[in-house]
């Protein structure tokens, strides 16, 4: 049985979900060079989408 894991995002977190991932494979497959994420882009991925998924499936975050 699987259960479904909701994240609740705000919306410029919901929006580097939806891009990052897809940048990065556009230039992995190119073969380009796939350069450093903003440095706000990258807060925002790391605190914000990790955090709402540790408290998704109920685990213990760094960002607590």
């Amino acid at each position: 049985m699987t259960t479904d894991v909701v994240l609740h995002l705000d919306r410029a977190s919901a929006e580097d979900l939806h891009e990052v991932p897809w940048l990065v494979g556009e230039h992995h497959a190119a073969g380009a060079h796939i350069p450093a994420l903003p440095h706000e882009t990258n807060e925002r991925l790391a605190a914000q989408i990790i955090q709402s998924l540790a408290d998704a499936l109920g685990k213990k975050h760094r960002f607590s």
